[in-house]
């Protein structure tokens, strides 16, 4: 849903529980992927309490800590995620982005390659954070190609590839 969507859900008096959550969810993913970060933090920490079973919304959450620079807030609403869907792949993407801006580099390549696994049409995605987990924690032999593929790209910061593979992701 686009923002302008999100809104007349919310605005409405009508949505409640599940639907209402989503919409508060999807606003501020949004508005995260829009760089619109002031109102995606009011959207995706304001209605928290309507989000608590909904794991999308705090994969959404934790997404937009990570573009927000705020890896640890990251880790905790992505974990609370995978807690509440254990096969939810954006939520170990995101997982993964979080722990490889902390330094956890054995934490990342695993939810990077957990990703893989609960979701292998989406690996090409993947397969470039991952090797940037591995470069960084010193194992060039699995960093290999994929790194030096990823190198010859423009770039870019992790949180802008967590945000933009997250995007492939939500569908």
């Amino acid at each position: 849903m686009t923002i302008a969507a999100c809104s007349a859900v919310i605005e409405s008096g009508n949505a409640t529980g599940r639907q209402l959550a989503t919409a508060y969810s999807q606003r501020g993913y949004a508005r995260t992927l829009k760089r619109a970060l002031p109102e995606a933090e009011k959207t995706s920490t304001r209605r928290s309490g309507s989000l608590r079973m909904l794991a999308e919304a705090y994969t959404n959450r934790a997404n937009f800590w990570t573009v927000s620079k705020k890896p640890d807030r990251a880790l905790a609403d992505a974990e609370q995620a995978i807690r509440l869907n254990p096969n939810l792949p954006l939520a170990y993407f995101v997982r993964a982005g979080a722990a490889l801006n902390l330094g956890q580099y054995d934490r990342a390549i695993a939810d990077y390659t957990e990703t893989i696994r609960l979701r292998p049409s989406g690996a090409a995605s993947v397969y470039g954070p991952r090797a940037v987990a591995y470069h960084r924690k010193g194992d060039e032999a699995h960093a290999g190609g994929r790194l030096q593929r990823q190198a010859e790209k423009p770039s870019r910061t992790t949180s802008a590839r967590c945000s933009t593979a997250a995007t492939r992701y939500a569908t």
